[in-house]
């Protein structure tokens, strides 16, 4: 693999849009667009995903938005051959549904460039030809999702409607073939987790999946080359999934305590509505009537005549239901 040349980014050759600056505080390369950089990578990447394509490396043009941002994650990158736009993304820590929805957002700005870079006039009586797309998300997550597609449909209330966009998962163990970038990038990424789950920090999972790697042919190049900027990449992703691993238990730890104070508290309801209940049974069998129960409730109990007919109701209730299940 060809180490990229420290050169000024182009427009339509390589990566749209200048490097990153301060004022882009939010972008940053994932290890995916280290690896795609160039149009001899992204075909290989093509041939991976069309392998009955016959294309070259100069029908590709690469065409990365590099400076959007769609809540706060960042599209990893789109190239344009024969007449289509192939749009994918890297998610790496968990299965997320409203990948399809992210995308149309991504779709709309892609089509505003070509629009806008071809003159095409949207109120023409003349059909205005646009590059055909197509959509993946390339999951490299630690925990198996088993979908072969997600669809945008998917994600509105009502059944029937009138747009849909369907995006093909990516996940390990697909069997592309072993020359693919893409099936190697996909084999890093799952050693690495194999060292996690035997409780490897992730600095050391890391170094020693990159090693691995190498003895087994896998990115030899690449990880050779550029190892510091792997790693540092690397780090920082499994840092922000933890983070999120923790967000996401905190989120659950705190989702079974209000459960259990809610709990507590509907057994609480019941047991001071069963305690009054026995009580208007007790006054019951002292022969009293209704409204002189009403009189004690509120006299000895220092309940509000509102709460007191409830009390009274809410037992006769409990006695009707007692009577019509001894009858069945």
């Amino acid at each position: 693999m060809k180490k990229p040349k420290k050169e000024k980014r182009q427009n339509n050759e390589g990566r749209v849009d200048p490097p990153v600056s301060k004022e882009n505080p939010k972008y940053a390369d994932s290890l995916f667009t280290m690896l795609f950089q160039t149009r001899e990578e992204v075909l290989n990447l093509h041939r991976t995903l069309h392998p009955e394509d016959q294309v070259e490396a100069d029908a590709i043009r690469l065409c990365t938005l590099r400076n959007v941002v769609i809540n706060n994650r960042y599209n990893d990158l789109a190239y344009l051959v024969d007449n289509r736009l192939i749009i994918l993304v890297e998610h790496q820590s968990t299965k997320n549904p409203n990948i399809p929805l992210r995308l149309l957002l991504y779709l709309a700005l892609e089509y505003e460039r070509v629009i806008r870079e071809q003159n095409l006039d949207l109120f023409s009586g003349t059909l205005q030809r646009l590059p055909a797309p197509e959509f993946y998300v390339v999951y490299t997550g630690k925990n198996r999702w088993e979908v072969d597609q997600l669809r945008l449909s998917e994600a509105f209330r009502e059944a029937n409607v009138w747009i849909d966009m369907r995006v093909k998962v990516i996940r390990y163990g697909q069997d592309y073939p072993k020359e693919s970038l893409l099936e190697q990038y996909m084999e890093l990424i799952q050693t690495i987790w194999e060292y996690r789950k035997e409780e490897f920090p992730a600095r050391e999972a890391i170094r020693l999946a990159i090693e691995d790697c190498i003895r087994r042919g896998i990115l030899v190049e690449f990880l050779q080359e550029r190892k510091k900027e792997v790693n540092r990449v690397l780090w920082d992703q499994c840092v922000n999934i933890d983070l999120v691993e923790l967000a996401q238990k905190d989120r659950e730890r705190e989702r079974r305590e209000k459960e259990k104070e809610r709990r507590e508290k509907e057994q609480e309801r019941k047991e001071k509505e069963q305690e009054r209940k026995d009580t208007v049974r007790m006054l019951k069998k002292m022969k009293l009537t209704d409204e002189e129960i009403l009189q004690m409730l509120g006299e000895n109990y220092g309940f509000s005549g509102t709460l007191a007919q409830a009390i009274l109701d809410a037992y006769y209730k409990d006695e009707n239901q007692g009577e019509q299940a001894g009858n069945l």
